[in-house]
This record gives structure tokens, C-alpha cells and sequence, in this order.
């Protein structure tokens, strides 16, 4: 089921703009979870995995946009030999002796903090997977969380799980569609203005470079729910707009 949310994610352009705190959370043998200057997936949404809303056996599942207040009670599973290094939905390999996890609608990447109810042990971990689907399952842990958490011989256990609100989960995720993408900023432009003369609000152009060339992607946004954005869609294929990805961004945490 990974596999097919990864292949799922692939029409999913997820973007961000905002670094962790250079917090580093460590496993059992005291060796850091990841690596903040060398993992440059952790400073923004994956690219992979975050669609907005996904179905799997006929249920629709919906990202969670905003997680500064996020908690949630329920049954913990764990997953480990099975998918021991095989690809996740966020693109990372499974490792099962790392402390990850999956979970169905937070986005990722995401640090959560889980306690198991049933014995009060409590571990921080790194949310790149989609799962469980299994009802009545909230969240899926690593071989080696679930041992930290004391759930491997029992199987599950009644937990608590709570976004750590640091930096990368303080401000909403934005939603952007990206309606096209060109080499020469004139095209770029001359679909902005075609848009704005069609009473779309809030076109920008973002310039970016790809193989050393640039290229300006034209964007609508920010829009403020997932419902805005599939009427947004639906609006701009109305007028010639067929060529339409979504665009996930936080913005930086002002410093106080």
C-alpha cells in the first residue's frame, strides 16, 4: 500500500521555505534520527506522499493542513521485516531500526511526539509514511519505536500522538495551483495577465532554476482550504487551464 502512495504522490509538487530547529532527536544507540544540515527533505513538505486527499478501499483521506494544535487518540500498530528498506511514500527507505512512523493525513515530513497510555513511555518520532489502513488504527510505528514504546510483543497499544510544534509545523501548510511553467518569463506573464482578465486573484510568478536554465511558474494562491482549491481547479479548466499541479508551501516563522 506504500508503494501506491508513493506512485500516487508522483503528480503531487509539494514545496516549502522554512528550516527545523536544529533540534536533533536520537534513537536508542544515540545516534541522530537525521541529519538537519544534510537532509534537505526535512526543510520543507515532501515532495512526495502529501496529496491532498487520497482514497484507499473506498475511504477518503484528507491532509491535514494545519498541525499547531494537532493531538489524537487511538490504537498504535507496527510495521517492520516486510517493508525493512523498501521505499516509503515520502521516498526515504524504510529502515525499521530508525524511529519513524507512518500516519494517514499528517503531512510529511512531521516530528510527532507519541505516548502509549497503557504504560506512559513516551518517544519522539519522524512521521514519512502513509498507513495504517486498518480502522480503528491511527498511527503505524517502526520496529524500533515500538520497542521504545514497548508494543512489539503485544502488537498494539492505546497511545496519544501530538505534532512537536516547532518551527516547521507553527504555520499552516498554504495551497497553491501551479498552472504553468515556462522558460521565457513573457509566456509566464502573458498567462498571468489572461487569468487576472478572468478575475483569478493572487497570481504570482515564481522564477526557479532547473539544469541551469530558468523556468517561472505561474501560481494561484494562497488558497485557504482543500475545497477552494478542487473548485479553483475545476474554475480553471473552464478556461482552457488543463495543465494544473498543487503547490504546498509554509511560509518562514518570523523571529519575535
Amino acid at each position: 500500500m506504500r508503494n501506491i502512495l508513493f506512485l500516487m504522490s508522483l503528480s503531487i509538487i509539494c514545496s516549502g521555505c522554512i528550516n527545523l530547529h536544529k533540534q536533533n532527536y536520537r534513537n536508542n544507540s544515540g545516534q541522530s534520527l537525521k541529519n538537519h544540515e544534510d537532509k534537505k527533505q526535512q526543510e520543507s513538505i515532501s515532495h512526495y506522499g502529501n496529496p491532498l486527499s487520497y482514497e484507499v478501499d473506498g475511504k477518503t483521506y484528507k491532509l491535514v493542513l494545519d498541525t499547531s494544535n494537532f493531538k489524537q487518540q487511538g490504537i498504535a500498530s507496527w510495521y517492520g521485516d516486510d517493508f525493512h528498506n523498501k521505499r516509503t511514500s515520502s521516498g526515504e527507505i524504510y529502515d525499521m531500526h530508525q524511529m519513524t512512523a507512518a500516519h494517514k493525513t499528517l503531512p510529511i515530513p512531521v516530528w510527532v511526539k507519541v505516548t502509549n497510555l497503557e504504560n506512559g513511555r513516551t518517544t519522539v518520532l519522524w512521521v514519512n509514511d502513509r498507513g495504517p489502513f486498518v480502522d480503528g488504527r491511527i498511527i503505524d510505528l517502526s520496529y524500533a519505536a515500538a520497542k521504545k514504546l514497548d508494543i512489539v510483543e503485544k502488537g498494539t497499544a492505546q497511545v496519544e500522538i501530538e505534532v512537536v510544534n516547532n518551527d516547521l509545523h507553527r504555520n499552516p501548510i498554504k495551497i497553491y495551483l501551479q498552472t504553468g511553467a515556462f522558460s521565457e518569463k513573457n509566456n509566464a506573464e502573458k498567462q498571468q495577465s489572461y487569468l487576472q482578465a478572468n478575475s483569478f486573484e493572487n497570481i504570482s510568478i515564481e522564477e526557479y532554476k532547473n539544469d541551469n536554465r530558468k523556468i517561472h511558474k505561474v501560481l494561484l494562491g494562497p488558497l485557504n482550504s482543500v475545497a477552494e482549491s478542487e473548485q479553483k481547479t475545476e474554475l480553471l479548466k473552464t478556461f482552457g487551464i488543463d495543465w494544473i499541479k498543487v503547490v504546498l508551501k509554509r511560509s518562514r516563522t518570523t523571529a519575535k
